[in-house]
């Protein structure tokens, strides 16, 4: 068949890690794209204003560019989500002991977040009892569906019938619990006689 899984999250994470400049650069991008807002969204939940939140989650993530903490990354350890929240903690815990701000993002390739978009989104979480922990649990979560229909819308464009993905979509997402049967999208189906 032609097409192609994906790289696997802890094959993006080594590549990070142990890649080449270019290629560390992109999988690192993608981590950073990947984890922004459900990091954003624990330090929220932990107490922190939007601004605060914004530059803490910037920071996390230039702390483990500038002290290289993606070589303590271990797959057979666990999750590496489990590993962000590990840092992420210590880093936030060391970050409330420091009496100084520390200067941020001197010779490292910044990567463009929408920070106000952010902000929004954390707006419309549910107010609900959940640990900043559960909160980003379920942002990860959502995060990967979202990218996953994504990916489905982009490559049933690139196919024969584009309009199958907006059809089904609802079904897909649970918005439209009495979607018409597929046949319908795709014609009548005979069955082959022998």
């Amino acid at each position: 068949m032609g097409a192609q899984f994906v790289t696997t999250q802890w094959s993006q994470v080594l590549a990070a890690r142990d890649g080449a400049d270019t290629e560390a650069r992109q999988a690192l991008a993608g981590l950073c794209e990947a984890y922004w807002y459900p990091l954003f969204a624990f330090v929220r939940r932990q107490g922190h204003n939007a601004e605060e939140a914004r530059d803490l989650t910037q920071g996390y993530f230039a702390y483990l560019l500038e002290k290289d903490v993606l070589q303590d990354v271990d797959p057979a350890a666990g999750r590496f989500r489990s590993f962000l929240l590990v840092t992420l903690k210590h880093y936030l815990s060391h970050e409330r002991d420091k009496a100084s701000a520390l200067k941020r993002g001197g010779g490292t390739q910044t990567v463009s977040l929408d920070a106000q978009a952010a902000e929004d989104r954390y707006h419309l979480e549910p107010g609900d009892d959940l640990t900043p922990e559960q909160i980003f649990e379920r942002r990860w979560a959502l995060t990967v569906v979202e990218r996953s229909l994504a990916r489905l819308r982009r490559e049933s464009g690139e196919g024969d019938r584009p309009e199958l993905f907006d059809h089904l979509k609802g079904s897909l997402t649970g918005e439209e619990p009495h979607t018409p049967h597929l046949l319908t999208m795709i014609g009548p189906w005979e069955p082959q006689r022998t």
